[in-house]
C-alpha cells in the first residue's frame, strides 16, 4: 500500500477527515479496528501521548502515540464531538461497515488502487515498528497479544532482505 499517499491525503468533508484520522491512528498505534472504533474521548491522553483501549478478552492496555499521531488526533477531536473518538454525525459509534466503506473511498480519492483492509494497517505498523529497531516483546505488548508467537506471525512477511538489513553481529562492531 502507498502509505505516503495515504498519510498525505487531505479530506474535504467530515467523513473523509474522520476516516483519515482513523487510518493515521491505526498506522500509528497498531490498534485493532474494533479497539479504535470503541475508543472513547476520555481515554485519549494527548498530554502524555497515549490512548487506553479495551482489547480482546476485555484486557485494558495503554498504547503510546507519536507526536504526529497526537497532532492528527488533536485536530480531529477539536472538530468533532460525541462520546467516541470516531463518532457519527449523530454522535453514535461508527460501525465497522461504514469505516470500511470510508477507507475504500479514501483510497479511491487518494489515487490508491490496492485494496486496503483495516488489519493491513495493523500489520504495517508491526513491520515498521520492527524495521525501526523496536523489539518483538514490546511490540507484543503494544498489539495486545498474550502470546509472542502471535506477534511473530505479523513479521513473517518481512522477507530475507529485511532480516539482512537488521542483522547486527558483534563481528561487525570493529
Amino acid at each position: 500500500i502507498d502509505l505516503k499517499r495515504l498519510m498525505m491525503f487531505k479530506g474535504q468533508n467530515r467523513p473523509m477527515r474522520r476516516v483519515h484520522a482513523l487510518v493515521l491512528l491505526l498506522l500509528d498505534t497498531g490498534l485493532r479496528i474494533s479497539e479504535a472504533l470503541t475508543l472513547e474521548r476520555g481515554r485519549v491522553d494527548l498530554e502524555h501521548r497515549s490512548v487506553t483501549v479495551n482489547g480482546k478478552g476485555s484486557r485494558e492496555r495503554m498504547i503510546p502515540i507519536s507526536a504526529e499521531g497526537r497532532k492528527a488526533l488533536f485536530v480531529w477531536l477539536s472538530r468533532s464531538k460525541g462520546r467516541y473518538v470516531f463518532s457519527t454525525s449523530t454522535e453514535g459509534r461508527l460501525s465497522y461497515r461504514n469505516a470500511y466503506r470510508d477507507m475504500q473511498q479514501l483510497c479511491t480519492r487518494a489515487g490508491i488502487t490496492q485494496h486496503l483492509h483495516p488489519h493491513l494497517l495493523r500489520h504495517a505498523f508491526a513491520v515498521n515498528y520492527i524495521r525501526a529497531g523496536g523489539d518483538v516483546y514490546r511490540l507484543s505488548r503494544i498489539l495486545g497479544h498474550s502470546n509472542i508467537t502471535t506477534t511473530s506471525l505479523y513479521l513473517r512477511s518481512m522477507g530475507f532482505e529485511a532480516l539482512q538489513e537488521g542483522h547486527r553481529s558483534p563481528l561487525s562492531a570493529s
